[in-house]
């Protein structure tokens, strides 16, 4: 199903995480820094959350460089997004909560090099399949091709995450640089293309 949205229109639909992953889980890895942040959001629901994950963090939580997978990833911040936005879809309440995503990778020393490097949407949306490449490992693909101007076409191969959690991933980078985004997404079993432009 195509969907064409802006950050002001809302997402519909559940998730599924098992759904998602399948018998994959144990193939796709993302660097700890993310998981801190969404965990420390969840406050008292945190250990609740912990049993559903295939690999609970080490007494030093988790590492910031060091890969984990990203199921656990998505049942973590699932979590985290419906507790932060208990009225919203679970699409819609993942898009938000992935627009803090620039923040928090703003915040690691290779986020702060790279994105000095960076100086506005056009090329930190040319560049996120770097970044990815940098941050997330697994069977995926993933490339960025233009389509004029302020324009981008992605395609992921491969993708088993939720594609509305990339939505609000780039939506949070155009505003970083001051550009509103407007997206068409168009799932294809495990591929996903989504269409840019701000």
């Amino acid at each position: 199903m195509e969907v064409e949205t802006e950050p002001d229109q809302p997402l519909f639909g559940a998730i599924d995480v098992e759904a998602l992953f399948g018998d994959d889980s144990h193939r796709f890895f993302l660097k700890g820094m993310f998981f801190r942040s969404v965990a420390k959001s969840l406050g008292p629901k945190l250990d609740a959350v912990l049993e559903e994950l295939e690999e609970r963090p080490g007494p030093a939580g988790w590492l910031p460089f060091r890969d984990y997978s990203q199921r656990d990833y998505t049942v973590l911040s699932l979590a985290a997004a419906r507790h932060r936005y208990p009225r919203l879809s679970d699409r819609e309440a993942i898009r938000r909560l992935a627009r803090s995503d620039m923040e928090v990778f703003g915040d690691s020393m290779m986020g702060r090099v790279t994105l000095s490097l960076i100086g506005d949407t056009r090329r930190a949306l040319t560049e996120l399949p770097t970044i990815y490449q940098k941050i997330a490992s697994g069977p995926w693909g993933f490339e960025a091709k233009a389509e004029g101007d302020r324009a981008l076409r992605y395609t992921f191969r491969n993708h088993p995450g939720e594609w509305s959690y990339q939505v609000g991933q780039c939506e949070g980078i155009a505003a970083h640089y001051g550009d509103r985004l407007c997206t068409r997404v168009v799932p294809d079993g495990r591929s996903v293309t989504m269409h840019l432009r701000w």
